[in-house]
């Protein structure tokens, strides 16, 4: 199951109806997850919402999960890496196959 804490640091888009006058998405890096909220940084909100920056400083941006219309991760889905598992884990011969190999010698 995806959660937000799988897409920190990562490109998303979030609608943002109320704050932006528009339901299209703005695309972002989500810098963190709160209970209420989301992290945000997007140097085309903080150019609206703050006073100017120095060039590359893009302050981050708290986004409450009531002012938020959908979040949409910006990147191609891959599948997550296969789990290696350990001979402990594998599962072993039931005690019926045992038997029937002996049974054949």
């Amino acid at each position: 199951m995806l959660s937000l804490g799988h897409l920190v640091n990562r490109r998303i888009m979030v609608s943002l109806p109320d704050l932006l006058g528009t339901s299209d998405p703005l695309t972002c890096v989500l810098i963190s997850n709160e209970v209420a909220g989301i992290w945000i940084s997007s140097p085309e909100l903080a150019e609206k919402l703050c006073p100017p920056q120095p060039a590359g400083d893009t302050p981050p941006i708290f986004i409450p999960f009531t002012q938020i219309g959908f979040v949409v991760s910006a990147e191609s889905s891959q599948p997550p890496p296969a789990r290696k598992t350990s001979a402990a884990a594998r599962p072993h011969q039931s005690s019926k196959s045992h038997i029937s190999d002996r049974k054949r010698r």
